[in-house]
């Protein structure tokens, strides 16, 4: 019988210096975990900290050297303790690279640890509702055309602050169609392609033309690059601060020397939310968002509606996966690519039906793969 010894503090001050001196060789010398290297030093600083925290917290349940058997109890404790799915990812990395470091066999996936992801249970909009809203608005004469370009972009599901951010090197136009490709923030997938059709094609084609009269107008545009299609240079932001009404008309001026910065999250929101709700009762279905104050021991929180730009994203990706939708459903593989997600595991956050079970034993088929997927992309500073 193995005699297992439990952790001193000693041993878990060298742990500590162990990790930190390999997490920041990794980041330096750009070395591959999986297939993976970490390009930003927020990750570097972020293991730090989980390592710090998991092993001064939890070295009573652990040993050295640390077993695969510990790994999964300390994360199925965290997640009994209702740390959320995203948290537990970021610990089972963090013992991947300890485990590296100290050169111990690793051969755990996150898929074996027996912990569910979060589904997503906050209102979300129907696609009648989403439908009512866009017919309403792209109809009417209430809304400008920035506005309703906005809005255009916010119905794919794009993220409010990848909306604002979007940039005239984005934007290309074919035919009757305008694609759009961008990286999304928190993790997406470096050139990930949305294309517009019909309506809302002609909104962004419309709100396009807005720009490059105002750009001619404002600017010697004989001696600036601009592209072809579009008519305008790649660095404009695609939603100029004071684009619309007064403003707009000395928009560009100054250009090169002085570009227009882009509008902010918040407007997106703004946008949403207004158009929404002239077209959506007054009183929207509502979830209480409730967190737990150990001071004073009692529950605060907030309501979250739909009525706003995620209102649409999780709209889109839970109506996508319900088998009663037969001509909107589709595989959570094609979800993931649609949306620019990394992992399976976001899509299957949004998940209420048996489309998680599909997934998973597809996941199961290939361990390797489950390995070199598990925790999300460290580009964008997460993940191995």
């Amino acid at each position: 019988m193995r005699i297992i010894l439990k952790m001193e503090p000693e041993e878990v001050e060298e742990l500590i210096q162990r990790f930190d001196e390999y997490i920041e060789r990794r980041y330096r010398e750009k070395i591959k975990l999986g297939n993976r290297v970490i390009t930003s030093y927020d990750t570097v600083r972020q293991y730090k900290a989980v390592a710090r925290w998991i092993l001064w917290d939890f070295y009573i349940d652990l040993s050295m050297p640390i077993t695969r058997e510990q790994v999964i109890k300390v994360i199925q404790k965290l997640r009994r303790m209702r740390y959320s799915y995203s948290t537990c990812q970021e610990v089972y990395a963090m013992f991947r690279n300890l485990f590296e470091a100290m050169g111990w066999g690793w051969d755990l996936s996150i898929y074996h640890l027996g912990i569910k992801p979060d589904v997503r249970e906050a209102p979300y909009l129907t696609v009648e509702e989403m439908r009512k809203v866009l017919l309403q608005a792209f109809t009417s004469n209430r809304w400008n055309l920035r506005d309703k370009a906005i809005l255009a972009l916010v119905s794919l599901g794009i993220r409010p602050h990848d909306v604002a951010n979007l940039r005239i090197k984005n934007i290309s136009t074919e035919g009757d169609r305008v694609v759009i490709k961008y990286t999304p923030c928190k993790h997406g997938v470096p050139g990930t392609i949305r294309i517009l059709r019909g309506i809302k094609a002609e909104i962004l084609k419309d709100w396009l033309n807005y720009l490059r009269q105002r750009f001619r107008k404002n600017v010697r545009y004989q001696l600036v690059d601009v592209r072809e299609d579009v008519g305008l240079p790649d660095d404009v932001p695609l939603f100029p601060y004071r684009a619309i009404g007064r403003f707009g008309k000395g928009l560009f001026k100054g250009y090169p020397r002085k570009i227009p910065r882009p509008i902010s999250r918040p407007v997106v929101w703004d946008v949403v939310r207004r158009i929404c709700r002239a077209y959506l009762p007054p009183i929207p279905k509502r979830r209480l968002e409730k967190h737990f104050n150990e001071i004073s021991e009692r529950y605060r929180g907030r309501f979250i509606t739909p009525y706003n730009p995620y209102g649409f994203r999780r709209g889109i990706v839970t109506e996508r996966l319900n088998p009663e939708r037969k001509e909107l459903l589709m595989d959570p593989w094609k979800l993931k690519k649609l949306m620019g997600w990394r992992t399976l595991q976001t899509v299957l956050r949004y998940d209420k039906w048996s489309a998680r079970d599909v997934a998973e034993e597809e996941l199961e088929k290939d361990f390797y793969r489950s390995i070199d997927d598990e925790a999300g992309g460290e580009e964008d500073g997460t993940g191995q």
